[in-house]
């Protein structure tokens, strides 16, 4: 391995060279995905490939991301809280579970900050609603 490599173009680069060949159309998904595990360098996340392209769920540490308590932002046609945002930020994994949600059409993997480890949708669920409700936890003990 080359020492100049971050870990998040190590582990971008792995995730790349597991899904690449599943990935038939909108491979510049890819491009997206490099970008924001470079941007999030300390977030977990869990990366869908498909034939049609790639998700990618961050589990962000850094919650400053989301808007402050109580404030409403513009938000794709209108406006929405840290809440939305945070439930929006995560929904692709149960869409894609519960549209031909056949662990055989997907390619699940989950960046557990250390290493790349292959799911399925069962567990990409389970990791989605521990964050969620982690985030939601920390926001209800705000003072």
């Amino acid at each position: 391995m080359n020492s100049t490599l971050t870990i998040q173009e190590t582990i971008f680069e792995q995730l790349h060279a597991k899904t690449k060949n599943f990935v038939k159309h909108y491979a510049t998904d890819f491009q997206h995905d490099k970008k924001s595990i470079e941007e999030n360098p300390k977030a977990r996340f869990v990366h869908i490939a498909r034939s049609t392209g790639t998700s990618l769920s961050l589990f962000r540490t850094d919650l400053t991301h989301f808007p402050k308590k109580d404030e409403m932002v513009p938000y794709l046609f209108g406006t929405a809280g840290r809440e939305r945002i945070l439930k929006d930020s995560v929904f692709e994994i149960e869409y894609y579970s519960q549209n031909n949600g056949n662990d055989e059409l997907y390619k699940i993997h989950y960046f557990d900050g250390k290493k790349l480890i292959k799911i399925d949708f069962k567990k990409a669920i389970q990791l989605k609603n521990e964050y969620v409700n982690n985030v939601l936890q920390i926001w209800e003990n705000e003072k």
